[in-house]
């Protein structure tokens, strides 16, 4: 994650901005059921890659998690000014990573970084100055959790982006949370609810960063609740 003009602050802002931060992510995971104890971070004053464990279940991750980091981040914003709110870019994607000596390896970690870092990533969020937080999923994600619709997510909010990052070349999805979303397991949102989509325009100026969310090399299997847990392989 990376916190929109981050090294343009003082250094009790840079302190401020990181509190807050883990304070959103924090009560986003809280509020969903995920442990963030559990989770493998690398952290970097404005920045987190965050490595999940195997039998987290993505369509949590990927719909309620996000939705939860929108209000967070809603809340911790009310009390700034406007030029001064905590502005994030989240990229997810599952596959498999090694543990290196200074970090983590494979293309999982590459890949998730790339899609965070995207010039697509980051017209979208500036194109909607209100915006709190920009998603970006990998093809994966989008075609094992998104597209059958898992936990009220909508594929036709998504926005389907060609990345070419470095030596990345793939496709991504963008979201950005915003006005009303349909609680999982019902037709009808909930007032004040992130909505998960939302068409996505290109602009030229500003950006904002994010999280990196991404799981251990899985597949998919039925957790009780009917949703997609994922499970290590041997």
């Amino acid at each position: 994650m990376d916190v929109h003009r981050y090294s343009g602050r003082d250094p009790l802002e840079q302190v401020d901005i990181q509190k807050s931060l883990v304070e959103a992510l924090d009560t986003a995971a809280d509020q969903v059921g995920l442990d963030r104890d559990a989770w493998c971070r690398q952290e970097g004053g404005d920045s987190e890659l965050a490595v999940l464990p195997a039998d987290v279940d993505e369509a949590v991750v990927v719909a309620d998690f996000t939705r939860e980091l929108a209000i967070s981040l809603r809340r911790q914003n009310r009390s700034r000014r406007h030029e001064c709110r905590l502005r994030v870019r989240m990229a997810m994607h599952c596959g498999v990573l090694l543990e290196g000596a200074n970090g983590y390896a494979a293309r999982a970690p590459v890949e998730a970084c790339r899609l965070r870092d995207s010039a697509e990533l980051r017209k979208a969020l500036a194109s909607r100055a209100n915006a709190d937080l920009a998603l970006i999923v990998s093809d994966v994600l989008f075609r094992d959790i998104v597209e059958p619709g898992y936990r009220g997510l909508q594929p036709d909010r998504f926005q389907q982006v060609s990345v070419c990052e470095k030596e990345y070349r793939g496709v991504g999805y963008i979201l950005l949370p915003e006005q009303a979303a349909p609680v999982a397991g019902t037709d009808r949102p909930d007032q004040g609810t992130p909505v998960l989509g939302g068409i996505v325009a290109k602009a030229d100026h500003g950006i904002a960063n994010a999280s990196t969310v991404i799981g251990g090399q899985h597949m998919l299997t039925r957790s009780e609740s009917g949703q997609p847990r994922g499970v290590r392989r041997d």
